[in-house]
């Protein structure tokens, strides 16, 4: 990592640079909105560029954490014993240690060829440890219920929705990402990668976040004799945990709190449960955010944080609002000529996203308006590509979906504004998401987004969602910043209509927009 120069205290841009509202730090520190605010200084801000360095940066985490580390994210790849290592090493070296670890129990529970998964990975560390030093959860969708419960084989029953949110707290350290804990995620699949440092009220928001959905969460549960599926009430799925080192002659079960509904019997109670839950989690933390908002601001602290969680299947939609209205303020509250970078793995935008870049307003002088540029995943950096089955025919969709948002483009008159690029690097998938917003006539952006949101229409409606708005006053943070894009951008080509409808290997199959509404969904 390259080091960051002294920070500089806070300059506000010229009025010429930051237009009638302001700039960006100023705006958004304003609060009212009911989302927290955090203010950190941006030099206990990091960025991590690749897996290696991500894996690298965990493990060192876990192994140093004196009091508390919570993992949340969609699973655990089921053959990470070197993590799990990690882990035991950490628990035996350090008696005050906990471990929470937050996944999704469809994912979490789907078993690979040889019978593991995410729970019998992490079923011995519970039973080594105990109980009240390790939690596992996994959350259940209740959007799989009655009949799709009974006949929705795995993996595609996780389209119906999942836990989604990949954030990793080490005391109060924050990691923040879209990646998944599996080798992939760990070594050739590119992603974005933040580290918070020391940031004691940002640490205990997320452990309070997954706290609080692991209050309607089933829980993993560990008997060291051979267990009762009986006693497992709804939750009967009962394993025997992989060997792992570990004491591994054990069964184990999954069990909701007693207060919950179950998610696939009582779908409507679930909801307002856990609807309830959320609400409360969410009122406590806008209460600590006017706090920080009202009180005095350490002249060091020029960055500013502001977390969001999209839950539609239980009525918490907090960053869709927040997100459209970050599009509002590119499209009308800053001048022309500033650069808005977006990214996804797969390019299949919510409705009202696409909407808010092709109906971006237009000066008169092209060259003068706001510009979008979106980076995704070409179909060899698709996890989906030649793959097995059905799915092998997912990056055909997303070329479709392609052409036809730079169809859209072209009926617009954008081509100068809007520009797609696919993201491609040989042995390598890309993961990456997010946005970063430039200024008009900034070098560096001063915005990012960054957490685990694809855009598309299940991160929306169907998954359990959470990423940060970090908005900075440093130049030198913003470099960095800058960086991290172009580091990303230089793996990408732009495509044109031209480009796609020319080469032969992007040729569309004529079935392909017959199952346009299942991908897009997904």
């Amino acid at each position: 990592m390259v080091r960051r120069p002294p920070s500089r205290p806070y300059t506000a841009p010229s009025s010429a640079a930051a237009g009638p509202f302001g700039d960006p730090f100023r705006l958004f520190s304003r609060g009212g909105d009911g989302i927290p605010r955090f203010f950190i200084n941006s030099s206990n801000i990091q960025i991590m560029h690749d897996p290696a360095q991500f894996y690298d940066d965990l493990k060192r985490r876990i192994l140093t954490a004196r009091c508390q580390v919570v993992l949340a994210t969609l699973y655990i790849g089921s053959k990470e014993q070197d993590l799990i290592d990690t882990l035991a090493t950490a628990l035996s070296t350090t008696p005050s240690l906990t471990v929470h670890v937050l996944v999704d129990f469809l994912r979490g529970t789907r078993k690979d060829t040889q019978g593991h998964s995410t729970a019998s990975l992490l079923a011995p560390l519970v039973k080594r440890f105990g109980p009240e030093r390790v939690r596992v959860s996994l959350y259940h969708t209740p959007e799989l219920s009655g009949v799709k419960k009974l006949v929705t084989p795995p993996r595609w029953n996780e389209g119906l929705g999942i836990q989604h949110i990949k954030a990793y707290v080490f005391d109060s350290d924050v990691v923040i990402s879209g990646a998944n804990l599996s080798t992939d995620y760990f070594t050739n699949r590119q992603d974005r990668y933040m580290a918070f440092l020391g940031h004691t009220e940002l640490s205990e928001y997320f452990k309070d976040l997954v706290s609080s959905v692991s209050r309607f969460s089933y829980q993993l549960n560990v008997d060291s004799n051979g267990g009762d599926s009986s006693s497992a009430g709804e939750g009967k799925d009962v394993g025997t945990a992989v060997s792992n080192g570990l004491d591994s002659s054990h069964s184990f079960a999954f069990r909701l709190p007693a207060e919950i509904p179950p998610p696939y019997t009582e779908p409507r109670k679930f909801r307002a449960k856990a609807h309830l839950i959320i609400t409360e989690f969410l009122d406590r933390w806008a209460r600590r955010g006017v706090s920080n908002v009202i009180q005095a601001r350490h002249p060091t602290e020029d960055t500013l944080v502001m977390p969001t969680v999209q839950m539609a299947p239980i009525g918490i939609r907090q960053d869709q609002a927040h997100t459209t209205l970050l599009f509002n303020v590119v499209n009308h509250h800053f001048p022309t000529r500033s650069k808005t970078i977006i990214t996804s793995a797969y390019f299949n935008f919510a409705s009202l996203y696409k909407h808010a870049i092709l109906s971006a307003p237009l000066a008169a002088d092209a060259a003068d308006s706001n510009r979008f540029e979106i980076l995704i995943a070409a179909p060899e950096a698709n996890g989906f590509y030649k793959s097995k089955g059905m799915s092998r025919h997912i990056p055909d969709a997303y070329t479709l979906f392609e052409l036809e948002f730079l169809n859209a483009v072209a009926e617009r008159g954008r081509e100068g504004v809007v520009q797609l690029r696919e993201w491609r690097r040989s042995g390598w998938t890309y993961h990456g998401k997010g946005f970063w917003y430039y200024l008009s006539g900034a070098k560096y952006p001063s915005m990012t987004i960054i957490g685990s949101p694809n855009y598309g229409h299940r991160s929306i409606y169907r998954d359990l969602e959470a990423q940060l708005t970090v908005v900075t006053a440093s130049p030198e943070f913003g470099w960095h910043l800058h960086k991290e894009a172009e580091n990303l951008r230089a793996y990408t080509t732009a495509v044109t209509k031209e480009t796609l409808a020319n080469n032969p290997s992007r040729q569309v199959p004529p079935w392909i927009p017959l199952i346009k509404p299942l991908i897009e969904s997904k």
